[in-house]
């Protein structure tokens, strides 16, 4: 089953990560994040922020210098099969920064999507659900506090 969430700027979709320190002491450069979309509005552009976290939420206010990109439907890649896996990892959108964005380590970050239109849909895994192009179901957080 393809699992997708709709973005809106009233209910953005974001995913956490924090920059392992121990990994990498200096921090990390990020230079595009790319997403799988199962579908696309014809005229509604979406967009890609970093935030930092804060108390386990992305900040509402502040978002990263330089890292907000918005992408015309033109650049939204949609697979021609929402099914298959194969054909889905074919069709990536990249979000990509003008510059690098440094992340410093220890810290708690997240990307955050939106549009104003419920059209653009992201694949997304849901506990419960089928793995996709797999039989494995999602029975857990691969992490904890996610």
């Amino acid at each position: 089953m393809a699992l997708s969430t709709t973005l809106y700027r009233g209910d953005s979709l974001a995913q956490t990560f924090t920059v392992d320190g121990g990994k990498h002491p200096l921090g990390i450069f990020v230079t595009k994040v790319q997403l799988f979309f199962q579908s696309k509005d014809t005229e509604f552009p979406v967009f890609l922020e970093l935030r930092q976290v804060a108390n386990g939420f992305p900040s509402s206010d502040e978002v990263i210098p330089g890292s907000e990109v918005a992408l015309d439907p033109d650049d939204v890649n949609v697979p021609t099969s929402v099914t298959d896996i194969d054909t889905i990892l074919s069709s990536p959108t990249n979000f990509t920064f003008d510059a690098p964005m440094h992340l410093a380590p220890g810290t708690e970050y997240a990307i955050v999507v939106f549009s104003n239109s419920d059209n653009h849909r992201v694949f997304t895994a849901q506990i419960g659900e089928k793995v996709l192009g797999k039989e494995s179901q999602i029975t857990r957080q691969p992490y904890a506090g996610v």
